[in-house]
């Protein structure tokens, strides 16, 4: 049975300089776009329902300004990130580790983006 095109992550169109996709130890591909000053200090960006590593692209500007490498993520399922079916509240935290792995980072600060009022 062939998997539907829903549950398939997407790759980064062609000349998107942001975006990447990480493959984490279980096989699913993490999304995360890069904004802001890539040499400043990290702030990992987490999106609510409905969003995406690409709303991290709103504070470009601000990132570059204040010396901050903005990264957005993209959570299971949604954009360049593979599905997690059955996943746990914890699940996002063990895959952002091993984002943070892979870029390198000591040390980063977490902000959280979401749209509903």
């Amino acid at each position: 049975m062939s998997k539907s095109p829903l549950t398939r992550p997407a790759t980064p169109p062609d000349g998107d300089k942001t975006s990447s996709t990480l493959t984490l130890r279980d096989g699913r591909k993490l999304g995360y776009a890069q904004y802001g000053s890539l040499t400043g200090r990290p702030v990992i960006l987490h999106h609510g329902l409905a969003c995406s590593r690409l709303d991290a692209a709103a504070f470009h500007e601000v990132g570059q300004q204040l010396d901050a490498r903005l990264i957005g993520v993209d959570r299971p399922g949604m954009g360049l990130s593979s599905p997690q079916p059955n996943r746990s509240l914890l699940d996002l935290a063990k895959d952002v580790e091993q984002l943070t792995d892979h870029l390198k980072l000591e040390s980063y600060s977490v902000m959280v983006l979401n749209p509903t009022p």
